[in-house]
């Protein structure tokens, strides 16, 4: 058996192809045969790392194909030809409307997302869900197999690497530094946090600077948003662009508070992130963010720049509140501990497996039982019409039709229902028409030999 991984784009740096590079890992840790194959494939990845789609080949009935869905593709709408049990891991789809006044291009991809979401609700044998709000919009859009609920796995390790020195040998000062980190997209609402900063820096404090770190391909927001700051008149709003693991990494510790104020989240992986760094999270209440939190940092009903500056505030100043916070998100930090999502992973992969095939080992019983009952149905045939046994036993379809044996059964036992109001010719005529029709043969039956 097989556990194969597909996913339509595997980027470098990107939280699906990453959850999917280290599930490979664990999956050949396990002992498991497996491989990631994609449709299209960042050059920036390690070289073997995920393999084209031609390569991947047809799937046998025991094999498991593993399709990470996060975006519209044509790969929606191929999965039932690549043979396999479907198990689709669900990251969410963005709401097209977000996109529509900057990208069309985006709009178009994630609507088609949406449709073909709803288009294959009848193929998984089972999903995944990283998120209870990823599995009730499952449920919305129509899927009833078995859900169940697995975080990301974020190799936790990777982040106690060296920081970039650079980075922190021109930013560690006495200085307050909020941050966030993820791409620039219209549905993180980045203008939301520039103008909190903006009102922040303005009447609480001005030795405050703000990190964008994200790159986007949505040109007309990076636009917008460059206006907003420009229009707004503040100062110290650094957006470093697509930089290296390291960097990252640098302004992690460089920051007091991480502030996110996205409107649609499937998970928000930098939540997790920030919880490792020790950052308290202030974070709007919207989609799987509460989930991710749970009861964790601090949530803010909407997008009011006034309640969210005075947010960081306390959180700066209060150590004890400070405390307390990190506290918290250290308890739910343990949820998503490497480990312990492996071990959850894991369990759900090998249970699957195990209760598919106890079904396929059923279903090819079948076949034998029903012929048990044929059998049983010719042999009374024998005892009690030898004449039409003499029939069946000259007849090529009884001995060349196995996968009819159920029609057959049918057919004899018409035969013997009739036996009480027909001749014995008569029920040779009878039998010819319903053998025929099973074996989707001419109907009609022979001239009677007379």
């Amino acid at each position: 058996m097989r556990i194969v991984q597909l996913l339509p784009s595997a980027a470098f740096g990107d939280a699906v192809g990453n959850n999917a590079l280290a599930i490979q890992t664990i999956l050949r840790e396990s002992g498991y045969e497996t491989g990631l194959y994609a449709l299209d494939i960042d050059k920036r990845l390690p070289k073997g790392a995920v393999l084209p789609l031609k390569k991947m080949g047809h799937l046998g009935k025991e094999d498991i194909l593993l399709y990470h869905m996060a975006i519209g593709s044509e790969l929606n709408d191929r999965l039932p030809s690549f043979g396999g049990r479907l198990v689709v891991q669900y990251h969410n789809i963005t709401p097209a409307k977000f996109f529509l006044p900057y990208d069309f291009n985006s709009y178009s991809i994630c609507a088609w997302g949406r449709r073909q979401l709803r288009a294959m609700a009848d193929q998984p044998a089972l999903c995944i869900a990283v998120s209870d709000y990823n599995k009730q919009d499952l449920r919305e859009a129509g899927f009833t197999c078995p859900i169940e609920v697995c975080p990301i796995l974020i190799p936790f390790e990777d982040y106690d690497k060296a920081p970039n020195q650079a980075v922190l040998d021109r930013y560690r000062d006495d200085w307050v530094n909020l941050i966030f980190v993820g791409r620039v997209a219209p549905h993180k609402h980045q203008e939301d946090i520039i103008r909190a900063f903006a009102w922040y820096k303005k009447h609480l404090n001005p030795k405050s600077r703000l990190f964008l770190v994200g790159s986007g391909n949505t040109e007309r927001y990076n636009q917008r948003l460059s206006a907003y700051v420009e229009a707004l008149g503040v100062q110290d709003v650094i957006f470093p662009g697509h930089i290296k693991f390291d960097e990252i990494l640098a302004y992690y510790h460089l920051a007091d508070v991480f502030v996110c104020m996205s409107e649609h989240e499937g998970f928000c992986v930098p939540l997790a992130e920030a919880m490792h760094f020790q950052v308290p999270i202030v974070a709007r209440a919207t989609s799987a963010i509460p989930g991710t939190l749970d009861g964790s940092g601090v949530l803010l009903p909407d997008n009011d720049p006034v309640r969210a500056a005075l947010a960081i505030h306390h959180l700066v100043q209060d150590k004890a509140l400070r405390a307390q916070v990190i506290e918290s998100q250290n308890c739910r930090l343990q949820d998503f501990q490497y480990e312990a999502v492996k071990a959850r992973l894991l369990k759900i992969l090998q249970t699957f497996a195990k209760e598919s095939q106890r079904q396929l080992s059923w279903r090819g019983f079948l076949p034998c039982y029903t012929c048990f009952f044929v059998q049983t149905a010719i042999e009374n045939i024998f005892c009690n019409r030898p004449c039409l046994f003499a029939f069946l036993s000259s007849s090529t379809y009884l001995f060349t039709a196995k996968r009819r044996a159920a029609d057959l059964y049918s057919a004899t036992r018409f035969v013997h229902h009739r036996r009480m109001k027909a001749t014995k010719k008569d029920e040779v005529l009878h039998f010819r028409k319903t053998s025929s029709w099973c074996a989707g043969r001419d109907s009609n039956p022979r001239p009677s030999d007379s």
